[in-house]
């Protein structure tokens, strides 16, 4: 089985390269993750505060089933090696390296689909919802010297990206209101879901003082799970991390799943390369917390650790992925940029 997957491996030890930091389209498409910051935990809702605490509401959203193995990667796609993985489920970008010129066709995204050998492996696009990013065809490079509006001027978690305030109408019109939306684009592609980046840019705007933060983004995907449902009734709608919208039994009713970073290990960016540092029990106690509450409602949780940069942190895969699946979660390991196509685990 090894010599299979290692077929659609990247070569190791590539050159470690940059990110850009001015914000016109990028050329290569590579993107470059910088450090999150740091948010107030004591401003955290329980589940009881939510609205709604106690109701039960009916399944809404179609949920991820059958995920035993995944596989991340946003960069340098080689359609082929996805299209000859055997994973249940894949991660991608729409295009190889973001750009307007690389769009998979219908006809990639189908045989990427297809296992080698036979049965399905479900393809999810990434869409970021809390962050504008300029090598998107949506991207006007006059917002390089006047931001929109709707545009805020902190830096989101990639290099060259800004947050949005994602409440405003005028972004929900890029991302799924209108025709020829990042969404719509998507569906035409013949996607079976998406994956939700930026979902917890809410916890920097809450920290800011807008407390309806967390509510609106609820809204946001919501708005968006109700509009792909329309066209396509069994697409699945997948956040990533902000875990703590978990406690809003309306949130639990339009995602299909959820995906979590760094459960384990988080980024040490004190040692200036892609390093991790393990977290302790009573951080991955926190994390778990909120993701229990998924779990509860049948809504499959995926774990990614980021540790294919340095061999020290690979040797940790093995005991990661007993960890991981003891706590039901579904695990994959990958390197921070998402540049290069791994191995799941199989344990």
């Amino acid at each position: 089985m090894w010599q299979k997957i290692s077929r659609w491996l990247d070569q190791r030890g590539q050159a470690d390269r940059s990110g850009f930091s001015a914000p016109p389209p990028m050329a290569s498409g590579m993107r470059a993750r910088s450090a999150k910051p740091a948010y107030d935990r004591a401003l955290r809702r329980g589940p009881e505060d939510w609205p709604g605490a106690g109701e039960t509401l009916g399944v809404l959203a179609p949920r991820l089933a059958g995920c035993h193995t995944w596989i991340y990667q946003l960069q340098n796609i080689n359609w082929e090696r996805i299209e000859a993985s055997i994973s249940d489920v894949a991660v991608i970008d729409l295009s190889s390296d973001g750009s307007e010129a690389s769009v998979f066709s219908t006809g990639q995204i189908e045989r990427m689909r297809c296992k080698p050998g036979g049965g399905d492996t479900t393809l999810l696009c990434y869409l970021s919802v809390g962050a504008a990013e300029p090598w998107r065809y949506y991207w006007n490079p006059k917002w390089t010297r006047a931001r929109p509006g709707w545009m805020d001027g902190a830096p989101a978690e990639w290099s060259g990206s800004q947050l949005v305030r994602y409440w405003d109408q005028r972004w929900h019109a890029i991302v799924y209101e209108q025709a020829g939306s990042l969404l719509d684009r998507i569906l035409s592609l013949g996607f079976d879901g998406v994956v939700l980046d930026g979902v917890d840019a809410f916890e920097h705007f809450r920290a800011a003082g807008r407390q309806s933060a967390p509510d609106e983004m609820i809204d946001l995907v919501a708005r968006l799970g109700a509009r792909a449902w329309q066209v396509a009734p069994n697409f699945l709608v997948v956040p990533v991390n902000g875990e703590e919208l978990l406690g809003s039994p309306r949130y639990r009713s339009v995602i299909s799943a959820m995906i979590r970073e760094d459960i384990l290990y988080r980024p040490d960016y004190s040692t200036g390369r892609d390093a991790v540092i393990e977290n302790n029990e009573r951080i991955v106690a926190g994390i778990m917390s909120d993701l229990r509450l998924a779990q509860a409602d049948a809504i499959p949780v995926l774990a990614v650790e980021y540790l294919r940069d340095q061999l020290a942190d690979e040797a940790r895969i093995e005991l990661a992925t007993r960890r991981l699946r003891g706590m039901s979660l579904v695990p994959t390991f990958a390197p921070r940029r998402l540049d290069r196509l791994t191995p799941p685990p199989y344990l």
